[in-house]
């Protein structure tokens, strides 16, 4: 407990003039207590401290329910009760927040020894209306379209997930550059665009339920975007952040009522980014970042040249006309002054500044009889805005409601905070943020336990009518790897993450049960820890009362994990094979069905080759088996399927298969293949008796590049859709309908794109 006295004293001593006499609260393995003059801390006594407080292992006086009480009081958000509460309550959160950034910043400039090193400084980023498309004749509809057809590949039954395609088994809805299209799939041979809807932006995913279309659209970029952002959507997490595109986010709905002439109901504009969505029957839930909040004038670094140089001429010794520091321009002093004159002068500009107008909002357009009623709103009451008490990001992350056949319907909640994966049960969804020692700003002050940390931000979800409030947080060791690693069963949420990164041999796993508590913080109940030290998570899978991972570093261990008592979660087997899996489907109650990476031993660590299909027989929880195994290609051969679920087709009426698939031969150990002689689907019959039996494969004839990355696809097909006897295969440029008694003779070919 002697840590967080002296955190708690450490941190108020930067805002009032407090005293601390008793040299007794630093622990015993704490050196240089001569820090403490006269009683009083200043800031640079502050850094030192908190410097030699970093590097300290764990307080061995500290228990784990201390622990857990004080990362649950951590993760817990506050809310404000008016208009002026909410104003102080944001103040006093961006003092907080930029004070810990300006001090991170100054404890690097004391750090700087200017040598030839470059020095990174933290900052706070660095963490037009539809119009119809293209008219096609009146097309008559066929009533009756297939009777057996899959559809989107979702987590949880009965919690729908966007994408850029859904299907209904007689028609396919599909985003195609700027276009939302309408394809007559049934009868397949007859199959054919029957109309066309200009989408502002970049249309990115859909909902179509009830005849209408939700659709997602990314416009310019923002302003001030997130620390982090990319063009590629981050799917299986392992070494992308959950931060969307950083671009503001268009929601269009369209009656479809009339397939043949979609109409234009309603618009959403939001200074903010996607991140996810969720929609369950009539309500759809989606996960929005909006900017920082900001103060003209307010900024975390002073802009310091921190070294003298000397300059090298083209005709001296030096070829490259290189600067190089020769010594340093600013005492540790003079540093210090700076920065506290930088924080005054933040903090005074935060004190002055209008706080009213800060907070997210949404610009709702309402069409009536072709009319649009324009309106701009907060998207939230100022008592649905929370702030979280640890500083734990800059940015507002908002959940918004609505239900997708009322145009004036809308219900948010907003935290500020960072993004994270998403995971959402029937009533709840779960947002799982990381925090790294080494980042900002969790750990900048914080006691270090551990080097990794989630949160878990739990949100109701209520339909009819759709609304969402904030429900509680809790924290868990270690980074969480994706939405898979998230499940909710009979109260209880399990969550799987990994502490470390490889190849540091302190690398290991761990699995965590919370429940909600009276308060509705959730706190963790049960607990599995150092799972396969020195190896890190690729794939998890929650089934009821049991538990899948998979871990990587030279074999693949499959763990199965017996979760029937929350409490006392154990390891009740496991199975050591080459490779790794990178997604796990549950073929049924016994047996799993999964796709990852073969793999080739070099040493003390393995090469990741072609892609491999495995069925595991788990119906001895204890004794876990490889039944059935098939290799495709060798290293460079990539799938969508692998690092993203939606493009992994598992029909189980049929026991078929359809998955993407590049294949590059002439590749082992580290060296790609240098062959590309497959780009399309590939069809598999599976059964548990004859394991996989190959149909045949659609190719779409595209060469790309042998030279992936595990984590970076490059296969041509991007989804499937199985319709009775017939499998659709979409690339970027066409759809290509084949029959499954005769893969790769077309009976139509769709052209999306010239």
């Amino acid at each position: 407990m002697k840590k967080q006295i002296i955190f708690t004293l450490l941190i108020a001593s930067l805002f009032i003039n407090i005293s601390i006499t008793h040299a007794d609260l630093f622990p015993k393995n704490f050196e240089n207590k001569d820090f403490i003059n006269d009683g009083v801390l200043d800031l640079k006594d502050v850094i030192g401290i908190m410097k030699q407080l970093a590097n300290l292992p764990p307080d061995t006086t500290d228990t784990t329910d201390a622990n857990e009480q004080k990362r649950i009081a951590m993760s817990r958000l506050l809310s404000s009760k008016n208009a002026q509460d909410y104003q102080a309550r944001l103040k006093e959160w961006m003092i907080s927040y930029m004070t810990q950034v300006v001090d991170k910043n100054l404890e690097k400039a004391l750090q700087y020894e200017c040598q030839d090193i470059p020095i990174y400084f933290y900052s706070p980023t660095s963490e037009n209306d539809g119009i119809a498309g293209i008219s096609y004749p009146e097309t008559p509809l066929y009533k009756d379209g297939a009777d057996e057809f899959s559809e989107t590949n979702n987590q949880v039954s009965g919690v729908d997930e966007a994408d850029f395609i859904k299907n209904d088994g007689s028609h396919i809805y599909m985003l195609v550059d700027s276009k939302f299209i309408i394809i007559d799939a049934w009868p397949p041979e007859n199959s054919h665009i029957i109309s066309e809807y200009d989408i502002q932006g970049t249309p990115k995913k859909l909902f179509v339920h009830n005849e209408r279309a939700v659709i997602y659209s990314s416009l310019e970029q923002l302003n001030d975007p997130p620390y982090y952002v990319s063009t590629n959507e981050c799917t299986h997490g392992y070494d992308c952040q959950f931060t969307g595109d950083g671009k503001k986010l268009k929601m269009t709905i369209l009656d479809i009522s009339n397939l043949n002439q979609p109409d234009i109901l309603r618009e959403l504009y939001f200074d903010g980014t996607y991140i996810n969505s969720r929609r369950i029957d009539q309500a759809v839930y989606t996960i929005i970042l909006f900017p920082e909040p900001t103060v003209e004038g307010v900024i975390y670094d002073p802009d310091l040249t921190y070294c003298d140089y000397f300059y090298t001429d083209w005709w001296m010794i030096d070829p490259y006309n290189e600067w190089w520091p020769v010594g340093k321009i600013y005492s540790d002093t003079e540093l210090i002054e700076i920065f506290e004159d930088l924080k005054e002068k933040n903090r005074q500009l935060i004190m002055a500044a209008d706080m009213s107008g800060i907070q997210p909002t949404v610009r709702d357009v309402r069409y009536a009889n072709g009319t649009p009623i324009e309106q701009e709103r907060p998207l939230c009451d100022i008592e649905e805005i929370h702030f979280s008490s640890h500083q734990d990001g800059a940015q507002f992350l908002s959940i918004f409601a609505f239900d997708i056949n009322e145009q004036t319907s809308q219900k948010a909640v907003s935290v500020i905070g960072k993004p994270g994966a998403v995971y959402a049960s029937s009533s709840a969804c779960y947002v799982a943020t990381r925090h790294s020692a080494y980042g900002m700003p969790w750990f900048l002050f914080g006691w270090r336990t551990t080097d990794e940390m989630t949160t878990i931000h739990k949100f109701e979800l209520k339909q009819s009518p759709a609304t969402t409030s904030y429900a509680g947080s809790g924290v868990v060791k270690g980074r969480v790897l994706n939405q898979f690693a998230m499940d909710e069963y009979n109260g209880f949420i399990r969550i799987a993450t990994t502490s470390g990164y490889l190849p540091n041999p302190d690398t290991h796993n761990i699995v965590s049960v919370l429940k909600p508590q009276q308060s509705g913080d959730l706190g963790t109940v049960g607990k599995i820890e150092n799972i396969a030290p020195s190896e890190d998570i690729r794939s998890v899978r929650f089934n009821g009362d049991k538990g899948f991972i998979v871990t990587f570093k030279k074999t693949d261990p499959l763990f199965v994990l017996d979760l029937s008592n929350p409490e006392d979660p154990t390891i009740s087997g496991e199975l050591h094979i080459p490779g790794f899996s990178t997604y796990m489907h549950l073929m049924d109650k016994h047996h799993l069905l999964s796709i990852g990476y073969d793999s080739q031993e070099e040493g003390s660590f393995a090469w990741f080759q072609g892609v491999i299909l495995q069925v595991f027989d788990i119906s001895d929880t204890c004794n876990p088996s490889l039944i059935h195994k098939e290799i495709i290609g060798t290293r460079g051969t990539t799938s969508e399927a692998a690092t993203n679920h939606l493009a992994f087709n598992y029909y189980k009426p049929k026991n078929l298969l359809a998955i993407p698939m590049a294949i590059c031969e002439g590749g082992q150990g580290g060296i790609y293949g240098d062959t590309m002689t497959f780009n399309g689907l590939m069809v598999y019959q599976i059964t548990v008796d004859n394991g996989f039996d190959y149909i045949g494969g659609v190719d779409h004839e595209i060469q790309s590049s042998c030279h992936n990355w595990w984590t970076d696809s490059d296969s041509a097909v991007k989804r499937s859709i199985f319709m009775e006897d017939y499998i659709f295969s979409i690339s970027d440029k066409d759809m290509r309908i084949d029959s499954l008694s005769e893969p790769g003779n077309h009976v139509a070919i769709i052209k999306l794109k010239e």
